[in-house]
Parts: C-alpha cells; structure tokens; sequence
C-alpha cells in the first residue's frame, strides 16, 4: 500500500502513489475522500481512497475547518512530469483567473478562491467528460464547441458552489460583509470559455493586418448601476446604496452588489 503527501492541487509524481489503482492514471485529476482520524497543526489527515490505497494529505496548505471523525474530500491532479505546467497536463489548455477581494476580509476570501478553484475546476471538467463520454454526442451531430462548452458552463456552476461551500465552512473568514470578483479563462484548443462575476474585466488583444494591437472586450462589468444587475440584486432581496457624488472627501469604501 503506497503512501504519498499532497495538498490541495499539488503535483505528485506516479511512484508516490500505488500504481496497482486504477483510479491513477497519467495526467488526471482524483478526488480523495476519507475520514479525518488525526488532525493537529503539524500532523497530516490520514485518507482512503477506495481501498486501494492510503496517502496523507498536508493540512498546513488546506484552508478548511477540519474535525476530527468527519468525511472530508480534496482535490489533487496526478502528473508523471512534476515540472509539468500545463492546466491539466492537456498542452492545449490554459487556466487564467483573477479575483479581487472587497469587504473586510476579502484579501482572504480572494487567496482562498484562488488556492480553490483551479483544481477544482478541473475536477468538475473531467467529472463531466467521464460522464458525457467522448464522442457520444459528436456521433449524434452536435457542435463540437456546444457541448465543450456546456461540460464547461456546468463545471464552472459546480465549482462556484464548492468553493461558497468551503468559504462559507472557513473558520478563519468571515464571508458574510466579504467577498471577491471572479473572473475565469479557459482556453482549450481554439474554444475560449470565460466566467465573470463583479467587475474585473478580460480584455482580448489581437494583432491587426497593420501590426496594431486590437482590444476587444470579453465580460461586462456587473455594477449595481446596470438595470439588468440592480433587478438580480432586488430580486435576491439584497441591496445596495450609490456613493455621494457632492462630496469633495469621502471615506474610503467599496460599493458592492454581491457577496
């Protein structure tokens, strides 16, 4: 039985784990799930990963509210190559984010999506591929960027609602007054699929026939300002107050629509 130690999203090579288990495959991303036996701030959580092999998972990189007794899953991505850089060790993909944090506590909010979200987004992606199967619905005629993009849209909704979860459960942050924008890129090949919530904006700068750099704006910014924003606001029963505008000095402040 193999033992190895990751944390969240970390790299590990092949022969830290039992190569016996099928669930180890080259280039994919595992999700762990076992029961917390021992936990303290220099120990690690001893975990099972369906009974085919243990390894230790270090608490030290984990931002999570862990009791002894209790289920808990991680997320990690198996690689054969530890230098390996590509997201998912696809060479065609690409993973950018950016996350900017309001309120209080929203440095820590925004550390903690940004420790998150990758590898759990990669886990929701290759979930949904296994599911879905290769070629299932190419055979049936469907657009071959339709349902990348929709194994996409549904991965991005499932890892919003984890990483919520997991804030939510953090004992170290207070997520009710903070939060953070969102704003996630996935290039996969020629098919570019973008997530936005709150303001941080993606621009795509292209070159022209004459060697000019083109901007072309991809996300909007969602300000309680726009119509359609303030009316997602009013119907979630939430609120919001414009800043002054006939004061020459204000205190500083942060005008948020979402949390």
């Amino acid at each position: 039985m193999g033992t190895s130690a990751i944390s969240a999203g970390a790299l590990v090579t092949l022969q830290e784990l039992n190569p016996s288990s099928p669930n180890f495959k080259e280039g994919a991303s595992f999700r762990v799930t076992g029961k917390l036996q021992d936990y303290d701030l220099e120990t690690a959580v001893a975990v099972i990963v369906d009974g085919d092999a243990s390894l230790n998972v270090d608490t030290k990189h984990l931002k999570l509210n862990l009791r002894s007794g209790s289920m808990y899953q991680f997320i990690g991505e198996l690689h054969i190559e530890p230098n390996n850089e590509e997201f998912g060790c696809q060479e065609d993909m690409v993973f950018c984010g950016v996350f900017d944090g309001h309120g209080p506590w929203g440095h820590l909010v925004a550390k903690c999506i940004r420790e998150l979200m990758p590898s759990l987004l990669l886990c929701n992606w290759q979930e949904a591929v296994e599911l879905n199967g290769h070629d299932a619905d190419y055979s049936l005629g469907l657009d071959r960027n339709k349902v990348q993009f929709d194994m996409w849209k549904q991965s991005y909704y499932k890892t919003c609602a984890a990483v919520d979860q997991e804030l939510q459960r953090h004992p170290g942050i207070d997520s009710f007054y903070s939060g953070s924008t969102a704003l996630a890129l996935v290039r996969q090949g020629d098919l570019m699929i973008v997530a936005n919530i709150g303001d941080s904006r993606a621009v795509l700068a292209t070159t022209s026939d004459d060697g000019s750099l083109v901007a072309t704006q991809l996300t909007v910014d969602l300000k309680p300002n726009l119509p359609h924003e303030s009316k997602r606001i009013a119907q979630s029963r939430g609120g919001y107050t414009p800043a002054p505008t006939n004061q020459q000095y204000t205190e500083s402040g942060c005008q948020t629509g979402r949390q």
